[in-house]
């Protein structure tokens, strides 16, 4: 019986050999981090958001585009990014514009002064913006932040979602983005997810990526973390679109209960998404502004890929121009 026991554990040391020069051979590689460029460091640790901004900071960090100065980042009170130069010095009696979304609308890879919600605040000086987008957030997380941002503000008269194609697969957290997530902020944050319900509900969690033993010795372990944590989770694709419809009913449904005028900004996505959401937003009476033009490859930030503030000026001046509030606020006659 010892010699069949000893067999057994040697060819199980045996297999697991063969299996981890295997995965080395096809290019797996022990687990590692992304390279930190310091970005990472904008973001904290939240108990009901998974993260968000750093809360009264100032940060400057270097820019992606080696032929720019150095980046600098304000997050006030909530982690709300700062829109204009006295922002938080006192307290300000304008009607608000409340924006919420990921790193788009946040102005991720922006100075403070080229980000969307400072070019917005430009253009309409008779109200307050109040950016509280956060990179990497879906439209759950962008819920959650509104929700929570209307309860402690009085005079909020607009709310903005900056919305894109890939918060999709964030609301339901799919695998293959909490580990990116993982890899690229270079912490296990827990992801605040949704998943539609057949009687029509919405049910609610947080996922995190797994940590198995020997992860950053051994090439296999993180294969085999990444199969158990895909078919642990199989199947959330086919919620993806049903589970955002229901958030954005849910966005509307507090705007309205607060008497604030909701837009959905569709800022980028395929043609398909566009058409989908133009359709569902306008059948369901919620104000929708399509931009007529993505991101081009020469309007986005060198080493990085979001949006320089270029792009970010073209929306501020669209979406000036397409909200009659904002269009009024900027026209002296209309006051």
């Amino acid at each position: 019986m010892k010699f069949k026991i000893n067999l057994l554990c040697a060819s199980l040391i045996a297999a697991f050999v063969v299996a981890e020069i295997v995965a080395r051979s096809i290019g797996n590689t022990p687990w590692q981090y992304r390279e930190n460029d310091g970005h990472s460091a904008i973001h904290e640790v939240h108990p009901v958001l998974g993260w968000r901004l750093k809360e009264n900071s100032t940060l400057l960090l270097p820019s992606f585009d080696p032929e720019k100065p150095d980046i600098t980042y304000t997050f006030l009170k909530d982690g709300m990014r700062k829109s204009n130069t006295s922002q938080g010095n006192a307290p300000d009696h304008r009607p608000k514009l409340i924006i919420v979304g990921g790193s788009y609308a946040q102005g991720y890879g922006l100075p403070d002064h080229e980000s969307l919600g400072w070019q917005i605040q430009d253009r309409v000086p008779n109200l307050e913006i109040l950016n509280y987008a956060v990179g990497a957030y879906g439209t759950y997380q962008s819920l959650l932040r509104l929700q929570d941002a209307i309860t402690h503000l009085d005079n909020t008269k607009i709310a903005i979602y900056g919305f894109i194609q890939h918060h999709e697969s964030r609301n339901v957290a799919m695998p293959g983005w909490v580990r990116m997530l993982t890899w690229y902020s270079g912490r296990h944050f827990e992801v605040p997810y949704a998943l539609s319900q057949p009687d029509g509900t919405l049910a609610y969690g947080k996922e995190r990526y797994p940590t198995w033993p020997f992860r950053n010795k051994l090439a296999l372990v993180p294969v085999m973390e990444d199969a158990w944590f895909n078919f642990k989770n199989s199947g959330r694709s086919s919620l993806m679109r049903e589970t955002t419809e229901r958030l954005i009913l849910d966005m509307r449904k507090t705007c309205e209960a607060e008497n604030i005028t909701f837009y959905v900004v569709l800022l980028e996505g395929d043609d398909e998404w566009k058409k989908h959401y133009s359709e569902f937003l306008n059948n369901n009476e919620i104000n929708v502004i399509t931009f007529p033009f993505n991101v081009p490859h020469e309007r986005r930030i060198p080493g990085d890929g979001h949006p320089d503030g270029i792009h970010n000026a073209r929306w501020a001046d669209y979406l000036s121009g397409a909200i009659p509030m904002l269009s009024a606020a900027n026209d002296p006659s209309k006051n």
